[in-house]
């Protein structure tokens, strides 16, 4: 009895052993599955290693502008430092200069001297002015009357259309109509809404001359004349009708020392250069102007720029401060370029 079922063991098992197995198409599916367990897996552990790469640069560009924020406030101080100096001593290493740079242990620091009569008014009323900013942008005479009479009947208070102006009756036909400011302008974007004003006139061309909104400004003085010293590269382009290297050649030369009159710039230009030179331009000499600045971070892409609108009144206070602005936001869609150390001396 005992060797019987012995023996009869031996010829169950193998057919239970298949039915506990599984088959080739199960083994695949089994295989699949765990494939895409690791392919999962090591989706999730990338995402989680950017996100942590991420957060650890965010915090770094923080930090290094936070950096860049102080250098730039320091330096303002420093210019205001400089300039008081430049009141009181007369040797040649204590001069005004329009630029300065500054080195610190982190970074460094460029800044810019800007009065208010570096850019035209939008509100001008000097029809000369008007007609040379047009006349650079290679308006013919005919249309650059129908645009000025344009911007003057904008900004008046009455409806009564000059003679090649636009009035209500104009903006009135238009599809969508809209009214006239009848009033000073508020921005320089508001420029756009005027009859024969272009995008390209307004905006300027890549790599070819400034357009509107590089040359005027809405909250500045109506004047007459330029600041030589501070006027930035358009306005130089526009108004003595310079190339972009002629008008560089300006600037670093102010960088140098400030001029003392405008005829020192004359040497620099060509004759008919120096004519709408004298009509254009003078040197400031008031006490009141802005420092900007810009700080950047060694080895970094981070940067700030302040603003400080000042006044020099002289004695134990030497300055009052007027205003200030941050923008840091400017930098933001621009391509940022850490080694600046050529461009910017």
């Amino acid at each position: 009895m005992f060797r019987s079922n012995h023996r009869a063991l031996p010829r169950a098992l193998p057919r239970a052993l298949p039915s506990a197995l599984p088959n080739s198409a199960e083994r695949g599916n089994i295989l699949i599955s765990v494939l895409w367990i690791i392919v999962i897996m090591s989706i999730l552990v990338l995402g989680l290693n950017y996100e942590a790469r991420s957060d650890i640069e965010r915090t770094i560009l923080f930090r290094d502008r936070a950096r860049a924020y102080w250098l730039a406030r320091g330096a303002v101080e420093r210019v205001k430092y400089d300039y008081a100096l430049s009141k009181t001593r007369a040797e040649e290493e204590f001069q005004q200069k329009s630029k300065y740079r500054y080195e610190f242990n982190e970074g460094y620091a460029v800044c810019e001297l800007l009065s208010h009569t570096s850019l035209m008014s939008i509100n001008s009323t000097n029809r000369e002015q008007w007609n040379q900013l047009l006349s650079y942008m290679e308006i013919e005479e005919q249309e650059r009357e129908l645009i000025i009479d344009a911007i003057f009947d904008w900004r008046d208070e009455d409806e009564m259309e000059r003679l090649n102006g636009a009035e209500l009756d104009y903006y009135q036909g238009l599809n969508p109509p809209y009214f006239p400011r009848n009033g000073p302008f508020h921005s320089v974007e508001e420029l756009l809404l005027v009859r024969d004003i272009t995008e390209d006139m307004f905006y300027g061309r890549p790599g070819g001359k400034p357009g509107l909104k590089d040359l005027l400004v809405a909250n500045g003085p109506n004047v007459s004349k330029f600041d030589i010293n501070t006027a930035p590269e358009g306005v130089l382009m526009a108004f003595l009708d310079l190339d972009k290297a002629q008008a560089q050649s300006i600037m670093l030369a102010r960088e140098e020392r400030r001029f003392e009159n405008v005829m020192e710039a004359g040497e620099i230009l060509q004759l008919e250069a120096n004519e709408k030179l004298s009509k254009f331009f003078t040197v400031y000499q008031g006490t009141q102007f802005t420092i900007r600045a810009t700080g950047y971070i060694y080895d970094s892409v981070a940067r700030y720029t302040v603003e400080d609108e000042v006044r020099y009144t002289g004695g134990g206070q030497l300055f009052t401060n007027l205003s200030h602005k941050d923008f840091t936001l400017k930098h933001v869609s621009e391509t940022p370029n850490p080694d600046r150390s050529d461009g910017d001396r």
